[in-house]
């Protein structure tokens, strides 16, 4: 399972490079500035950048009152107060990365 991730990655880059080299014209690369310029737009579209997390934010929290159900720890059930926080994890990277998984669980984007 995770290497069908991997390989249906690897195959759209290369289906992507295959098109994007097939459409490409002769003024596309007539001069340096142009193939330089080429090259780059080429390497953003095909190729992949590692995955770097910044540092996590706290964006939001509030308290709330939440129906707790019985369980062995307190028989009885009734209500309980929550803190629900909500952490951004800032990333910059390829998002197809993102996709693969470890154990074969899939991610949905």
């Amino acid at each position: 399972m995770q290497l069908s991730i991997i390989d249906n990655l690897f195959r759209a880059k290369d289906q992507q490079l295959k098109q994007t080299a097939g459409n490409l014209q002769i003024r596309d690369v007539k001069d340096d500035n142009q193939f330089a310029s080429t090259v780059q737009r080429i390497k953003q579209q095909v190729l992949l950048t590692p995955i770097v997390f910044g540092e996590p934010k706290i964006s939001g929290h509030y308290q709330t009152t939440r129906q707790v159900p019985a369980h062995f720890q307190n028989p009885w059930g009734g209500t309980q107060e929550v803190f629900i926080v909500t952490v951004d994890f800032p990333f910059t990277g390829s998002y197809e990365l993102l996709s693969y998984s470890p154990n074969g669980v899939q991610v949905p984007m």
